[in-house]
């Protein structure tokens, strides 16, 4: 009796925890998704970088067009937010909608920072913005700042 009175607490926990996954993890990869192989184990990226972070400021609004994308060898994890066209995406949508953003953008570390600038504000649609600030991690684990 004193084993079924703990079960059902102990199972009905579990069936919680399973159900508060992480919204932003990607479970569809776009189509051109590498497939992994063992030479290929540690980078699962299908661009120059491995987590890419944009945070775009305007005077009148504070975190007008934010993203986070990160993948990592299991998970990938992606969140694409633009204020003023009222979008706020998560996991898969967001991941589809960066997906064709992330295609146009072909930096890498060793690009200057001036034009990586201007790739992402091409390719972000951003125009006379207060403060722009990327955080970049390349596939080769190389962290960059890029501010304006």
């Amino acid at each position: 009796m004193k084993r079924l009175k703990w079960a059902l607490p102990v199972t009905a926990s579990l069936f919680l925890m399973a159900g508060c996954g992480d919204s932003d993890e990607v479970t569809n990869q776009p189509s051109e998704a590498p497939v992994e192989d063992e030479a290929n184990s540690d980078n699962n990226s299908m661009y120059t970088f491995d987590k890419f972070e944009l945070d775009v400021d305007y005077t009148d609004v504070n975190d007008a067009i934010k993203v986070d994308y990160e993948t990592e060898a299991n998970s990938t994890e992606a969140s694409y937010e633009r204020k003023e066209d009222d979008l706020n995406l998560s996991g898969d949508e967001a991941m589809q909608e960066l997906d064709s953003l992330f295609g146009q953008l072909n930096f890498d570390k060793d690009t200057p920072d001036e034009e990586v600038l201007n790739q992402i504000k091409a390719t972000f649609n951003v125009e006379d913005a207060q403060s722009i600030e990327a955080d970049v991690t390349f596939t080769d684990g190389t962290e960059k700042e890029y501010k304006e």
